[in-house]
């Protein structure tokens, strides 16, 4: 009886060693994915293009202090908080599929009267754009805005050269907002290789996992 209660004891302790080392294994490889594999929600401002500059003159990223470096959260709902500056008044449930430009809109009037005391320094950023890991406006997101309140409506252009952490040949489709209705994804750092015009892309067909740059416009024509 003995012998049989110690082959019980030793069977349970192996398979308690197994389990502990299968879900040590399992945790040190979800720390070791980037934050977009996790199914991280991601946020960037993406920097301001001189008037008349030729895109293959601009450095792949701006000076540190003209934009503040990607931030990856859990929710959608925490990204969105830093893309629009709006800490509150936000829905923590929100998904990608309710935003629409009425929506930021609607964010930004909240931020200004919220703002009683210099109404004038509310509202001053825009979202122009939303990234997906998936298709069809799936998977985890990164969400690109500028910091004025114009967005690409004036003709004002943008630039982003480099990926940002995690998101290197990571995107399968985007939403535009904020006026900016050409936005080009393209195959390299720098602007360089194959290049999707999108607005709203459901997929990027050849392009699919292939983004490493990005320009926004009001309008095409550019590439």
């Amino acid at each position: 009886m003995k012998s049989k209660l110690l082959i019980i004891a030793t069977l349970l302790f192996t398979l308690i060693l197994g389990g502990a080392a299968v879900t040590s294994a399992q945790e040190a490889t979800t720390a070791s994915r980037p934050a977009a594999a996790q199914g991280r929600h991601c946020v960037a401002q993406v920097y301001q293009m001189p008037e008349g500059s030729d895109p293959a003159a601009l450095p792949p990223e701006a000076p540190a202090a003209e934009a503040p470096a990607a931030r990856c959260f859990r929710t959608f709902a925490e990204a969105l908080q830093v893309a629009t500056g709006v800490p509150s008044s936000i829905d923590p449930n929100i998904t990608p599929a309710d935003v629409t430009d009425e929506l930021l809109t609607s964010l930004a009037a909240m931020s200004v009267a919220a703002n009683t005391t210099a109404p004038e320094a509310a509202a001053t950023t825009t979202v122009i754009g939303i990234d997906f890991s998936g298709s069809n406006y799936s998977g985890s997101t990164h969400t690109w805005y500028v910091n004025n309140s114009v967005g690409c409506t004036t003709g004002t252009s943008y630039y982003y050269g480099s990926p940002p952490s995690g998101w290197n040949d990571r995107i399968s489709s985007y939403r535009a907002y904020g006026g900016c209705a050409a936005a080009y994804h393209f195959e390299h750092t720098g602007y360089g290789g194959a290049v999707l015009r999108c607005n709203w892309c459901s997929g990027f067909g050849a392009m699919d996992n292939r983004a490493s740059s990005w320009l926004w416009y009001r309008s095409g024509g550019h590439y």
